[in-house]
């Protein structure tokens, strides 16, 4: 009899121990392991926008939860993690949309009508009249360039970000 209250036991236990293991993945699984993004709302982007948010959102959890400065596995990488933490939390955000900015404001824009032009087969075609709306025109293109040195930049800090990603443990 004994030895069966010992076989049951050991039965009972691994029962309950396999449940309790199982339960506890499975609140992992929906909770812990969760990459909350809180740069990004909840509007439609890109997924190259979404991937560079990513990133640097784990940089910044690493720097919230993992107290980098506490450790000293990596000190050559420090000075590198922190100039790319403080770019991504204090330099980036201040940055102006190139698109709602100042370089818009007192210029006629045209309408939805002028610049949507039926062509061939049906579809519509962007033309904007460069005479009538030359400095409508001027502005797109700097916003575009404007944009085009924020995406030079953002892709030389993921590269960066990328690079020193073994560092990044503690």
């Amino acid at each position: 009899m004994e030895e069966y209250k010992e076989t049951l036991w050991e039965w009972t236990s691994g029962w309950i121990s396999a449940i309790y293991w199982r339960i506890r993945q499975w609140f992992q699984s929906k909770m812990k392991r969760k990459l909350f993004i809180t740069t990004l709302d909840r509007r439609y982007c890109d997924r190259d926008e979404i991937l560079l948010h990513a990133a640097f959102q784990i940089l910044v959890d690493y720097y919230k939860y993992e107290h980098p400065r506490e450790h000293h596995y990596f000190e050559y990488a420090h000075e590198v993690i922190d100039s790319l933490h403080t770019w991504w939390t204090v330099f980036r955000p201040q940055r102006i949309d190139p698109f709602n900015s100042q370089y818009f404001e007192g210029i006629a824009e045209p309408s939805f009508e002028e610049t949507w032009v039926p062509c061939e087969k049906g579809f519509k075609e962007f033309v904007v009249d460069e005479n009538k709306y030359g400095e409508y025109w001027e502005a797109l293109r700097l916003a575009a360039e404007i944009e085009e040195k924020y995406m030079l930049e953002d892709t030389e800090k993921l590269m960066l970000l990328c690079e020193y990603r073994s560092c990044m443990w503690t």
